[in-house]
C-alpha cells in the first residue's frame, strides 16, 4: 500500500479507536444491550466489562452481565452479579425476572416458587416461572394451573404456548404434545425453543426426519435466542437426527 493511503486509512483506525475509548459507560453498556439482543455475546461481554471497569456500581450493567452469563451457561456468575446489582440498588422490578431464571437453573426450586409466588398480578411470565418451579417439584396439577392462568391472560404467547406443549409432553400426551408444537411453529416458524422441542420429540419418537427440520429451525435462530448449552443441544440433535 502507498504512503499517500496508508496515512488516510491509519489516521481513520486511531480515530475510531481513541473514540472507541472515549465511550461512556453508559454508552458501552447501550451497546452492549443490542449486542446481546442480536446474539453477539462476545461483543456483549466485552463492553459491559468494560464499562463496569470505569463504573462498578452500574446497576443496568451488572444486570445485563448476570443475564449474559447466564445465557452463556455459567449460572454462578449469574447469581453472583445479581447479587451485586441488588447491593448497588437496583429496583426489584429491574432484577425479578432474572432472579427467578437463575434459581430455576439452580434448580431451586422451592426458592423460585417464592420468588413467582410474592409478585402479584398475571404477568405471564410470573405464570410460567411458576409453572417450572412447580414442575420441578413434581407438583403437576398445580403447574398445570399456572400455564392454564398465563394462557387465559395472553393466549397467543408463544412462551406459554411452549410451556403447554411441554407439560403435555411430561404428562404422557405425546401427540398432543407435538401437534402443539407444530401449531406453535406454524405461528411462530423462528422460535427457536419451540424447534429445538419439536427435534428432540421428533427424535425421541424416531421419525429422524422431522427432527432435522425442527433442529435446523432450532439452528438458524439459535444465536439469538438460545443459551449456549441449549445451542449445544441444537448441534447435538442435528448429529443424532443424521445419524438416526
Amino acid at each position: 500500500m502507498r504512503f499517500h493511503t496508508l496515512v488516510p486509512c491509519l489516521l481513520v483506525a486511531l480515530a475510531f479507536t481513541g473514540c472507541d475509548r472515549l465511550l461512556s459507560p453508559e454508552g458501552r453498556i447501550e451497546r452492549a444491550q443490542s449486542a446481546f439482543e442480536a446474539g453477539r455475546d462476545a461483543d456483549a461481554m466485552a463492553d459491559v466489562k468494560a464499562a463496569l471497569e470505569r463504573e462498578p456500581g452500574n446497576v443496568e450493567g451488572r444486570v445485563l452481565l448476570a443475564r449474559l452469563s447466564l445465557r452463556l451457561g455459567d449460572v454462578p456468575t449469574a447469581r453472583k452479579e445479581l447479587d451485586r446489582a441488588v447491593e448497588a440498588g437496583a429496583p426489584r422490578e429491574a432484577v425479578r425476572d432474572t432472579d427467578r431464571a437463575i434459581l430455576l437453573a439452580q434448580e431451586r426450586y422451592t426458592e423460585a416458587l417464592d420468588a413467582a409466588d410474592s409478585d402479584s398480578g398475571s404477568d405471564p411470565q410470573r405464570l410460567l416461572d411458576r409453572a417450572a418451579a412447580l414442575m420441578g417439584l413434581g407438583r403437576r396439577d398445580a403447574a398445570r394451573e399456572a400455564i392454564d392462568a398465563a394462557l387465559q391472560t395472553a393466549p397467543q404467547d408463544r412462551e406459554a404456548r411452549l410451556a403447554d406443549a411441554r407439560w403435555l409432553w411430561a404428562s404422557g400426551r405425546m401427540s398432543e404434545a407435538t401437534a402443539a408444537l407444530d401449531r406453535l411453529l406454524e405461528a411462530e416458524p423462528d422460535f427457536a425453543l419451540a424447534g429445538l422441542y419439536r427435534g428432540r420429540y421428533a427424535l425421541s419418537l424416531g421419525d429422524a426426519a422431522r427432527a432435522r427440520e425442527a433442529f435446523e429451525i432450532a439452528r438458524r435462530q439459535g444465536q439469538r435466542q438460545l443459551s449456549q448449552p441449549e445451542q449445544f443441544g441444537v448441534l447435538v440433535g442435528l448429529v443424532e437426527s443424521a445419524l438416526a
